[in-house]
């Protein structure tokens, strides 16, 4: 019998799948999980179990070893909205499907790997990955108390009690003793008790998502030797090999709808360079895929961030500036010869280190304790749960009582600032910080309870116990300081609208007796 079983359910919308995503937890071989010991359940979009950093099987013996799929290949909330299930959760991996994305940051092992098309850019091992995996489709809710059959609607949706359908059945699943971690949401911008549900649900553990400070970006080389960094497109991605090519800029003086009608002009063997506006009509796979339908070899999109691209040719998105270098390059030398590679630099970020700024605040309706704990952003999902959720799996492999869990990961988290200032976020919005993965292992100091939900004024309590556990060998003496986090402002005194981002200050207690 297994030790322990998570679910995982992926409640984030994907914007970007080929970032980069430092999951690698470099611990002693004492913290490693005993194979087969610990299963992970991913609810998603299903799991592409034949990746072989991903086992390349289904089945009682693979990595991916259990699974569902509660609604059929076939399945459409509009067209075919009549689930059809089976017991095969293969994931198509389309520009849409995330689950495959999940499994890979909780448990993939992609080092060694020799098939073509499954090398990766970059070597790397998922935070968990003696773990075994579960994968399940779906797109309702329900819940089986006999079965233990969990199954969700597509989420992340603003709420503020955890009284609805979706937060209930996590709360039921999780009173059964299996462990659930979702992400808080994708709802910054949107205000407080912006809960992504059912993240709210009092039975799960909540991540708030903290940026990466390092991410991977391909890059092309202009005629000068210059370095211009690219977003490889979601469904084609990178050049797959170096290539020396000519740049044909569309339209130098374009506004809107660059390119939306195809080529202005012949882009045989040449990479097309159109500009992105946020009035267009259209979007980058149109562009790119009637760029691809002239014979262009490959599409840059200049102006925006990520984008999907096309399903024929190369696609990559470059920042305004590098589109503008770009044209003035070619205006000077039509000829001018750039060579677009499959090669990576590792750059940093301005605000790693700092909340991101799509995750949604709480608290919840009830002035409780959401998210409780933040996670670094992995490649642009919005989605820190997975990583936690591996965490976890290490975690429980040494205590195994979920709320401990959550109490250790709280107890040995790091704090983490507002951008680009000296404040401490509010806890609204990074829990108690970011996880300390290896703290927490080998943590020997427990506080408990490791939060405080002080609730309004009427309902405060005068008094809180607070215990200091010592689980070492060695007396310790402890001291006690105290640093306020930023105090969030909700909404401009006489208005009943709330901000849709609170005013941030450093009003705070000061002093503690």
């Amino acid at each position: 019998m297994p030790k322990a079983f998570f679910f995982m359910i992926n409640i984030a919308v994907l914007v970007f799948a080929n970032a980069f995503a430092d999951t690698n937890a470099n611990f002693d071989s004492g913290y490693r999980l005993v194979p087969g010991t610990y299963m992970v359940a991913i609810i998603d979009s299903g799991v592409d179990y034949l990746h072989p950093a991903l086992g390349g099987c289904f089945g009682p013996q693979c990595k991916v070893a259990f699974g569902y799929d509660l609604v059929g290949d076939q399945y459409s909330p509009i067209s075919s909205p009549i689930p059809v299930p089976d017991d095969d959760p293969m994931d198509n991996c389309s520009f849409s499907a995330t689950g495959t994305h999940v499994a890979g940051i909780i448990a993939a092992n992609a080092t060694g790997i020799s098939q073509t098309s499954f090398i990766p850019y970059v070597p790397f091992v998922g935070v968990a990955p003696q773990a075994t995996l579960g994968a399940y489709i779906l797109v309702i809710i329900s819940v089986n108390l006999t079965s233990l059959c969990l199954v969700t609607v597509p989420s992340g949706h603003p709420e503020a009690y955890a009284e609805n359908v979706d937060a209930i059945a996590a709360q039921r699943v999780s009173d059964r003793g299996v462990y659930v971690a979702f992400s808080h949401g994708i709802n910054g911008g949107q205000g407080v008790q912006a809960c992504g549900s059912p993240g709210i649900s009092l039975g799960a553990m909540s991540v708030a998502s903290v940026d990466n400070g390092h991410t991977i970006q391909f890059y092309l080389i202009t005629p000068n030797g210059e370095k211009i960094f690219y977003s490889p497109g979601g469904i084609f991605g990178p050049w797959p090999f170096i290539v020396n090519s000519t740049i044909i800029v569309n339209d130098p003086h374009a506004t809107v709808n660059d390119g939306c009608n195809g080529p202005a002009k012949s882009v045989t063997g040449a990479v097309v360079l159109y500009m992105f506006n946020t009035g267009d009509s259209c979007g980058s796979a149109v562009r790119c895929n009637k760029a691809a339908a002239a014979n262009a070899s490959g599409c840059l999109l200049y102006n925006v961030g990520p984008i999907a691209g096309s399903s024929f040719i190369p696609s990559g998105s470059i920042s305004l500036a590098d589109g503008q270098r770009i044209a003035a390059i070619t205006t000077q030398n039509p000829s001018a010869v750039f060579t677009f590679t499959n090669l990576v630099n590792l750059l940093s970020t301005s605000t790693g280190g700092t909340p991101s700024s799509f995750t949604s605040l709480g608290p919840t309706g009830d002035l409780l304790f959401k998210p409780q704990i933040s996670a670094l952003f992995l490649a642009q999902i919005g989605n820190p749960a997975p990583e936690t959720v591996g965490f976890t799996s290490r975690c429980a492999n040494c205590r195994p009582s979920f709320s401990e869990v959550v109490n250790i990961f709280q107890s040995n988290a790091k704090p983490v600032n507002i951008y680009n200032t000296s404040m401490l976020s509010t806890t609204i919005e990074q829990g108690a910080g970011l996880v300390n993965a290896f703290q927490a292992l080998t943590a020997t100091t427990i506080i408990s309870p490791s939060e405080l939900a002080l609730n309004d004024t009427v309902r405060r309590q005068k008094f809180y116990k607070i215990k200091v556990y010592n689980n070492g060998n060695k007396p310790v003496r402890y001291s006690i300081g105290h640093r306020g986090a930023a105090m969030a402002t909700p909404k401009q005194p006489g208005d009943d609208q709330l901000l849709l981002i609170p005013k941030y200050t450093a009003d705070y207690a000061v002093s503690y007796v």
